[in-house]
């Protein structure tokens, strides 16, 4: 059912006329997608609303399991961004995702909450640059079917090397954990391309 749902999200997505974002972060192992779409509802200069769907297929060998390599994350997620007052350049990030993963033997369906702070700073001689974290947790009373918790760590810099274009490196630590057994899904750096389409 969530695969339905990220699947119409996605096309629903890029077919809307607003500014939408397009991201893809890759590296030896792993390919990870993202699309969102900026709302129009109570959106301010200072705050953007955000509803995206992602996917990523990991072939982490740090993984705490043995399994395919075809092992998927996927889900949607909702996005509040907004100014931090009297600061320059800086904005925080609150909002929460549907996250589903199947690790050949349990399946995990979370709802983890999170938070984030990034810092967009110009320079006279070299192209604008943003540098972040964010960080999404579920305990269990949000983690449902054969899941006890999950949570997302991410650290991230980003070069607009064009309008509209971004080029990215950062480190994600995500952990899918199961009743019984705690296992990290994927822990690595990644680059990426970040594109804002309007």
């Amino acid at each position: 059912m969530l695969k339905k749902m990220v699947f119409f999200l996605s096309v629903l997505i890029l077919s809307l006329s607003a500014e939408e974002v397009i991201e893809l972060n890759i590296n030896n192992e792993d390919v990870e997608v993202r699309l969102a779409h900026e709302l129009n509802m109570g959106a301010t200069e200072d705050s953007r609303y955000y509803i995206g769907a992602f996917f990523m297929n990991s072939n982490d060998k740090n993984k705490g399991y043995n399994n395919s390599d075809d092992d998927k994350l996927y889900g949607v997620d909702f996005t509040l961004k907004n100014r931090v007052a009297n600061t320059i350049g800086l904005e925080g990030e609150l909002g929460f995702k549907v996250v589903a993963h199947d690790n050949g033997e349990n399946n995990l369906l979370a709802a983890p909450l999170g938070a984030g702070i990034s810092l967009r700073m110009e320079f006279e001689n070299f192209p604008p640059t943003t540098i972040g974290a964010k960080y999404y947790y579920a305990p269990e009373v949000l983690t449902l079917i054969d899941g006890s918790s999950y949570n997302e760590l991410r650290f991230e810099w980003k070069v607009e090397l064009v309008k509209n274009g971004e080029i990215a490196v950062g480190y994600r630590a995500i952990g899918t954990d199961y009743i019984g057994y705690n296992l990290p899904y994927n822990t690595s750096m990644y680059a990426g391309i970040i594109l804002h389409i309007n």
